[in-house]
């Protein structure tokens, strides 16, 4: 654009309009993605959780209601296996948000490339 001056000529308007549209697809497209990528994000972390405290649930119903010590011991064992499995692991959730990112910038970043491409920058 700089290039092109304060007065541009006929093909570096239309190559200004074809940018300019493609980045308001671009963006429009990482928006979805990125909606769409939260919702199955927040839908599989409320899966996983609720999933954690129906097991913890039933683990501690059963240590309650054990008879003996071995019974005890064994639903103790049960229970700390369950903590262990936390879904709300920090290292998982940062890698499936990093991905995220990552997938909602690919439209920004492919359109760049194609741009650079095209105008013969790369």
């Amino acid at each position: 654009m700089a290039m092109a001056g304060p007065l541009p000529n006929e093909r570096d308007r239309v190559e200004f309009s074809l940018m300019s549209r493609e980045k308001s697809e671009a963006a429009s497209e990482s928006i979805q993605a990125m909606g769409s990528g939260f919702v199955s994000l927040s839908m599989a972390l409320a899966t996983d959780t609720s999933k954690h405290i129906w097991a913890t649930s039933a683990a501690a119903s059963a240590l309650a209601s054990s008879q003996s010590l071995t019974q005890w011991i064994e639903c103790q064992a049960a229970l700390l296996k369950i903590a262990a499995a936390s879904p709300a692991n920090p290292l998982q959730l940062a890698n499936s948000t990093a991905r995220l990112v990552q997938e909602s910038l690919a439209p920004i970043h492919d359109r760049a490339t194609a741009n650079a491409k095209r105008l013969g920058v790369l």
